[in-house]
């Protein structure tokens, strides 16, 4: 945000912490963040959902590689008990790193080493399509 020119008080302290981190501390200051910069995190789904639209994003205009992407995610997924939203991210990253080390993987139909890139590609869009609503 700071390279943007959204330059906050707060937001310039949260950018210089460094470990050890006390998180009722930074909790704090991410609020106060928040605050100043009006954004609304009250829906957290939807806060996911505009974040994997921006990664997204960096996908299609070539700032990050869609595997990154995809681990990003799959974590996130996995983090949140499997979100049914950001399932077919954990098995498309799955796919993917299957892929990688032999001819089959189990994680997603008809995908091969040759198609596997357009069908993130082709996934990516799509769902950024369906769930983009609030994304700017």
């Amino acid at each position: 945000m700071l390279t943007v020119g959204f330059e906050t008080e707060h937001l310039a302290i949260f950018a210089g912490q460094s470990e050890p981190f006390n998180q009722f501390q930074l909790q704090g200051l991410a609020e106060k963040v928040f605050a100043e910069l009006k954004l609304d995190y009250s829906n957290k789904d939807q806060v996911i959902k505009n974040y994997a639209c921006y990664l997204i994003d960096q996908v299609l205009n070539k700032q990050m590689e869609s595997f990154n992407v995809l681990n990003i995610l799959k974590d996130i997924c996995i983090e949140l008990d499997y979100a049914k939203y950001l399932y077919d991210f954990y098995s498309l990253y799955f796919a993917k790193e299957g892929l990688k080390h032999s001819e089959n993987q189990w994680y997603w139909n008809d995908a091969t080493s040759e198609n596997i890139d357009t069908i993130i590609i082709d996934y990516f869009i799509k769902w950024k399509e369906i769930n983009s609503a609030d994304y700017n």
